[in-house]
C-alpha cells in the first residue's frame, strides 16, 4: 500500500511572517548555541591541560563528559517539553548557559586548590575534572534543541523539522570549531573568550520573550496558521491523522529498533572521526590544519546530511532508510580501497599542505559523514507519527544519538586503533549499519498480508548488504596497516637507511623523522641539535662529580630514545641518573624492540603527559631538563607556557639548564621569539642556541632555547646587528657547547621584524598553533 499521510488543514498553510520569523530564530539561536558548545570545548582543551595534561584520555574525557551532557540535557528537554513551554524552556536554557559557561574557569581553579583532587590518581583527576568542568555546560547547552524543535514544529514534516534544526546545530558547531581554533585563540584568552560566550547566551535569553512576542502578535494579524493562544507543549503533532495502514519505516512498537538505530550511526560516526586523525596524520603532520580538516569535513557533511535526510523523511519512501543504511556502509567500506588508491596515485603530494588535508578529508571521510547525517531525521520521522510529538521524540533519540557517538570515540581512541589499525577501524565501523540494514528495517503489517511478495522483497532486499559484508571480510585482509604498529597517538615506522657508511634505524613517528639509530654504536648522535644537548649534559656532569654527587637528567619526549642511549654509553656518565618521559608507552616498546634499547637499562621511563609530571617531581632535583615533545607541525600548548616554565625552574638546581627544542624558520620565527620571550621572563638567563651545522639559517629548521637558573655576564661590546651578533659568544657559553650562542634580547635581529610580535605565551594565551601557522604556508 502507498504511504499516506493525511495533513491537518493547518499544516497545509503557507508560512506567514510569524511563522517566518520563529523559524529564523530557532535557526539563529540553534547556530550560536552549537558554535558557543564547540568554543566552550577548545577553551577547555586549553584550560584544563595544565591542569589534568594533554593525553589522549584528557582529549577522550574532555569530549565523552561534553557529549555526555548533551545526552542529558537532550533527555531532560524531551521530559520537560510536555510540562514547560518552549517559550520558557529556551530562554531559561540560554541564561542557564551563560551562568554555568562563566562558572567553568572557577570550577577549574577549585579543582587545582583541592587537595584531595591532587590526591586523587591521574586517571581519577582527569575523569573527575572533565566531569566537573563541562558535564552541566554541555547538559545546558543541549537544551536549546528541544525548544527549537518545538517552536517551528509542522505537523505533516516531523522529520522535516528535525533534520532542519540538526543542520542549523551542526553548521554552529562547525562555525564555532574554526571560529575558536583560527581566530579567538589566536587574538584572546581563554577567560576573555568564555566571557564573550557568556554575554552572547545572556543576549539571547533576552531576547527570546521579544521574539516570541512579536511573532505572536503577527500571528494574530493573520488569517491563517494557528492561534498563539491555542498552542499547547504538546499539540505540534497530536492534530495530524495519520493512515493506521500506511507502510512505516520501522512497524509500530518497535521502539529498541529506533534506539539502536541512531545510537548506532552515531557510533560510527564518532568512530570515523576518531581515526580520521590517524588516518590522515602520517600523511599530512599532525597540526591544527589536520584537527580543522577532519571536524570541518565530517560537520559539514552531517550537517548537509542531516538537512537532505529531513527531504528523504518526507519523501513517502518505505524504503528509504534501508536505502541510506546500505550505502553509508558501503561508503565506509569504500574508505580503505581509496586511500590505496590515491596514495598509488599520489594525486595531492604536489598540493600545498593545508589543500593536502583538505582534499584527503574530504575525499575519505565526506561521504560517509553525509549519509549517516541523513539516518536521525527519518528515525524521527518515523516514530513522531507513533509518539505524536516530534520534541519528545527528536530529545530522546539525540540522547541515544550521542551516547552512541560518545561509545564510538572511546572505542576508537581507546582500542580500535592499536588492536586494528587505523584503515581497519573504517572497514569495521562500516559493518555496522550494513547489519542494520537488515535487522533494524522490516516490512509494514499491509505487507505482511502478502507473504510471497515479503519473501521475494526481503531476498531482494538483503542482497546488497548481504554482499556487502562479505566484501567488509575481504576489505580487512587485504587492507593490513602499512606501519610497524599504530598507537592511540603515532603511526610508527622503523626504516633501515644508509648514513654516510653507517647502517641506522630511522623512526618515523606519522610523518616526522624523530630519531636516527645505529645498533652497533649507542654513542652515534645524528642530529646537530643532539650533540649540543650532550654537551651541556657534560658539563653538569662535570659540576656534579665536581660535588661528589650524581647528576641527574630529565628529558622530556623520548622517542627513539637516541640521547638516552648515548648518555648511558659515555664512561665519564656512567653515574648520570636518567628519567625520561614519554607519553606513548608504544613508542618506548618500539625503542626496546627495534632500536636497541636494553630492558636492562637504567634509564626510568615514565609514560605520561610532561606537565603532569613536572607538576610532581621532586624540586631542585635535576641538573638538566630536555624539552623535546615537538610534533612536525606541532607543539603542546601547555608544554611551552610561563606557568610551566615556572614548574621547570622548580626542578633545577640553583646552577641547572633547560633546554627547549624548537622547530621554526629564523626568516619568519614568530614562534621562536614568543618562546624564547616566555623563557627569559621566567629564567636569569636565556640564549637562543643554533648549531654550527645548520647552514641555512632562514629555512625551517631545528633549534634549541637554553635557560639557566644564574645570570651569565655578556660582553654586549661584541654584540652586533644582522649577522656579527653571531659571534658575541660570552666564555661561560662557549665552555660547553660548540653552538652559535645568540643573546636573547638580540634575536629580534636575526627573526627581522616580526619578532617584535612575539607574545608572552601563559596558560590563558597561549596561540602556539597560530604562531606555527607560517610553516604550513611555506
Amino acid at each position: 500500500m502507498p504511504y499516506t499521510v493525511q495533513k491537518s488543514p493547518e499544516s497545509s498553510s503557507s508560512f506567514d511572517s510569524s511563522t517566518v520569523l520563529r523559524c529564523s530564530w530557532a535557526g539563529l539561536v540553534s547556530i550560536l548555541a552549537n558554535a558557543a558548545l564547540l568554543v566552550v570545548q577548545q577553551c577547555c582543551f586549553r584550560m584544563m591541560s595544565p591542569l589534568i595534561g594533554s593525553s589522549i584520555e584528557t582529549w577522550s574525557w574532555i569530549i565523552a563528559a561534553f557529549l555526555l551532557g548533551i545526552a542529558g540535557g537532550n533527555w531532560l528537554a524531551s521530559a520537560l517539553s510536555a510540562r514547560v513551554h518552549y517559550r520558557w524552556l529556551l530562554p531559561i536554557s540560554l541564561l542557564l548557559s551563560a551562568v554555568s559557561v562563566k562558572l567553568m574557569p572557577q570550577a577549574i581553579e577549585f579543582l587545582a586548590n583541592s587537595v584531595w583532587f591532587q590526591d586523587l590518581p591521574l586517571f581519577l583527576q582527569i575523569a573527575v575534572a572533565s566531569m566537573f568542568v563541562c558535564f552541566v555546560p554541555g547538559m545546558l547547552l543541549s537544551l536549546v534543541t528541544v525548544p527549537t524543535i518545538q517552536s517551528v514544529a509542522h505537523t505533516s514534516e516531523p522529520g522535516a523539522v528535525a533534520g532542519r534544526i540538526f543542520a542549523w546545530g551542526t553548521a554552529g558547531s562547525l562555525a564555532g570549531n574554526y571560529a575558536a581554533g583560527f581566530w579567538l585563540l589566536a587574538h584572546f584568552g581563554t577567560h576573555a573568550i568564555l566571557l564573550g560566550t557568556t554575554a552572547t547566551l545572556f543576549i539571547l535569553s533576552l531576547l527570546c520573550p521579544l521574539v516570541e512576542a512579536v511573532a505572536s502578535w503577527l500571528s494574530k494579524k493573520t488569517s491563517y496558521g494557528r492561534d498563539a493562544k491555542n498552542i499547547t507543549p504538546t499539540d505540534d503533532l497530536q492534530a495530524a491523522s495519520v493512515s493506521q495502514e500506511a507502510c512505516e519505516i520501522m512497524p509500530q512498537g518497535q521502539w529498541p529498533l529506533a534506539i539502536l538505530t541512531v545510537a548506532s550511526c552515531s557510533f560510527v560516526t564518532g568512530a570515523l572521526e576518531g581515526a580520521a586523525f590517524r588516518v590522515l596524520a602520517p600523511l599530512v603532520g599532525v597540526s591544527l590544519i589536520l584537527s580543522a580538516g577532519v571536524v570541518g569535513v565530517v560537520l559539514t557533511g552531517m550537517a548537509l546530511g542531516n538537512r537532505f535526510g529531513g527531504r528523504l523523511a518526507s519523501a513517502n519512501d518505505p524504503l528509504m532508510l534501508r536505502k541510506t543504511l546500505i550505502a553509508s556502509g558501503a561508503s565506509a567500506l569504500m574508505i580503505g580501497p581509496l586511500w590505496k588508491m590515491l596514495l598509488a596515485a599520489n594525486l595531492f603530494a604536489e598540493l600545498p599542505l593545508i589543500l593536502q588535508t583538505v582534499c584527503w578529508s574530504f575525499s575519505l571521510f565526506f561521504a560517509p559523514s553525509f549519509l549517516l547525517g541523513t539516518i536521525s531525521p527519518q528515525v524521527i520521522q518515523s516514530f513522531s507519527r507513533q509518539a505524536g510529538s516530534v520534541s519528545d521524540v527528536a530529545g530522546r533519540l539525540c540522547a541515544w544519538s550521542t551516547l552512541g557517538c560518545i561509545a564510538g570515540i572511546l572505542a576508537t581512541a581507546w582500542i580500535a586503533i592499536e588492536q586494528f589499525g587505523a584503515i581497519r577501524t573504517c572497514i569495521l565501523a562500516g559493518i555496522v549499519p550494513l547489519v542494520l540494514s537488515i535487522v533494524a528495517t522490516r516490512p509494514s503489517k499491509t505487507e505482511a498480508a502478502e507473504p510471497e511478495s515479503v519473501q521475494a522483497k526481503a531476498r531482494q532486499n538483503n542482497f546488497f548488504p548481504k554482499a556487502l559484508l562479505v566484501t567488509a571480510a575481504l576489505l580487512v585482509l587485504v587492507c593490513p596497516s602499512p606501519y610497524l604498529c599504530e598507537t592511540r597517538y603515532f603511526a610508527i615506522n622503523v626504516n633501515e637507511e644508509k648514513i654516510g657508511d653507517r647502517d641506522v634505524r630511522v623512526m618515523v613517528l606519522d610523518r616526522l623523522v624523530h630519531s636516527a639509530i645505529d645498533l652497533n654504536d649507542p654513542s652515534f648522535l645524528h642530529y646537530p641539535h643532539e650533540k649540543i644537548q650532550g654537551d651541556v649534559i657534560r658539563w653538569a656532569s662535570e659540576l656534579a662529580d665536581a660535588e661528589q654527587r650524581p647528576a641527574k637528567v630529565l628529558i622530556i619526549g623520548g622517542g627513539g630514545y637516541s640521547l638516552p642511549r648515548w648518555i648511558e654509553s659515555q664512561s665519564d656518565l656512567r653515574n648520570t641518573i636518567i628519567d625520561v618521559v614519554e607519553i606513548d608507552p608504544g613508542v618506548t616498546q618500539v625503542a626496546h624492540d627495534h632500536l636497541g634499547l636494553s630492558t636492562a637499562t637504567r634509564i626510568q621511563s615514565h609514560h605520561m603527559d610532561g606537565r603532569q609530571f613536572v607538576r610532581n617531581a621532586e624540586e631542585t632535583s635535576y641538573d638538566v631538563i630536555i624539552q623535546d615533545a615537538v610534533n612536525d607541525f606541532s607543539v603542546p600548548s601547555h608544554l611551552m607556557t610561563l606557568e610551566y616554565n615556572q614548574l621547570i625552574r622548580r626542578l633545577l638546581r640553583k646552577d641547572g639548564v633547560y633546554l627547549l627544542t624548537v622547530i621554526d624558520s629564523l626568516d619568519s620565527g614568530i614562534f621562536v621569539a614568543s618562546a624564547a620571550k616566555t623563557m627569559d621572563h621566567a629564567f636569569p638567563e636565556t640564549r637562543l642556541m643554533i648549531p654550527k651545522e645548520t647552514e641555512k639559517l632562514r629555512e625551517r629548521s631545528v633549534f634549541i632555547i637554553a635557560s639557566t637558573m644564574q645570570k651569565q655576564s655578556t660582553d654586549l661590546a661584541a654584540v652586533n646587528s644582522g649577522d656579527a651578533i653571531l659571534t658575541a659568544v660570552t666564555d661561560w657559553w662557549s665552555q660547553w657547547s660548540t653552538a652559535i650562542v645568540v643573546p636573547i634580547a638580540e634575536i629580534r635581529h636575526r627573526v627581522r621584524a616580526d619578532a617584535s610580535k612575539a607574545v608572552l605565551l601563559t596558560d590563558d594565551y597561549a596561540p602556539v598553533d597560530q604562531l606555527m601557522m607560517r610553516n604550513f604556508l611555506e
